[in-house]
């Protein structure tokens, strides 16, 4: 069996292939676009990216995990970074709408805590493919032609970058809503890696306000930090420290769009040493201080 390779989407956004697509940093997409076959889609890949695949006409043949799938009109598929994908066959005259956005453009622009139960529908825990009745296909093109278009005109609005991440929003909202209609829970039990993983960003979520070490998280299950590291990387495409980093940043994030808390205060409530370390520890994955990143949003 051949290795999959692996595919970065602001490499892919730079090759005049992609390109002509709407794009930001972390960000691509296009509306019942098509000459959607690619070649160096039929190779089996992965990607840094998620990617929301909706046909709008004709029919694509591919497959996820090795479990084929052949989607037609209104039906989308929802692909993780590390789910192994290949296209095998697009029909003539295909046209598909696809978004494709990365950890770290979700990170950028902050995740309300509402919005992330979207997410849990990338899990192995459920079926990739949703049948959508025409009228909620429509409802995912309009909302993403509204990225569409914000995307394309971004820097001509003094807060381009504002109404981008608002109507992201929209989008995912969207998205929510209809996976409690049409996600469906697969008929088998995660892997005991993909197990091990699940049970890593349950911990992370509940206790990454006062542990910030992937030691701690190792103990917690009963693991050498080596181990799950590897793990992580291997099912997730990022590192335990990583996924760590990104949640206490979203923290962050989130405890900064709350005027009611000092800047002192949320170093406090993330347990950091100082409020100096949390601004040294902001700035490296941000480029803005916490009151820079406050005074912008």
């Amino acid at each position: 069996m051949s290795r999959s390779v692996l595919y970065k989407l602001d490499e892919l956004n730079a090759d005049p292939d992609f390109r002509q697509f709407p794009n930001v940093s972390g960000l691509s997409l296009a509306v019942s676009t098509p000459n959607m076959d690619h070649s160096i889609f039929k190779q089996q890949f992965r990607t840094d990216y998620l990617t929301i695949l909706l046909v709008t006409k004709g029919e694509v043949e591919c497959s996820v995990n090795f479990k084929k799938y052949l989607l037609r009109k209104n039906d989308m598929l929802l692909l993780a970074p590390a789910s192994i994908k290949q296209v095998m066959s697009v029909s003539e005259g295909t046209a598909a709408t696809y978004v494709a956005f990365t950890p770290a453009f979700l990170s950028r622009i902050g995740m309300p805590r509402n919005q992330m139960e979207v997410f849990e529908y990338y899990s192995s825990r459920y079926t990739p493919l949703w049948r959508l009745s025409t009228k909620d296909s429509n409802a995912i093109n309009k909302f993403a032609r509204l990225v569409e278009k914000q995307v394309a005109r971004i820097t001509e609005h003094p807060f381009g970058k504002e109404m981008l991440t608002h109507k992201f929003y929209l989008l995912l909202y969207e998205m929510a809503a209809l996976g409690r209609k049409y996600a469906e829970q697969e008929p088998f039990q995660p892997s005991r890696k993909e197990h091990l993983v699940i049970r890593f960003v349950n911990l992370v979520q509940q206790q990454c306000k006062s542990h910030r070490s992937v030691q701690h998280y190792a103990g917690e299950l009963n693991i050498t930090p080596k181990y799950l590291t590897e793990t992580v990387k291997e099912i997730a495409g990022k590192t335990a420290g990583e996924i760590l980093d990104d949640y206490v940043l979203l923290e962050a994030k989130l405890l900064l769009d709350d005027p009611t808390y000092s800047i002192s205060q949320i170093a406090d409530e993330l347990n950091f040493s100082d409020q100096s370390f949390f601004g040294k520890f902001f700035k490296r994955f941000t480029g803005l201080s916490p009151k820079e990143y406050r005074l912008s949003h």
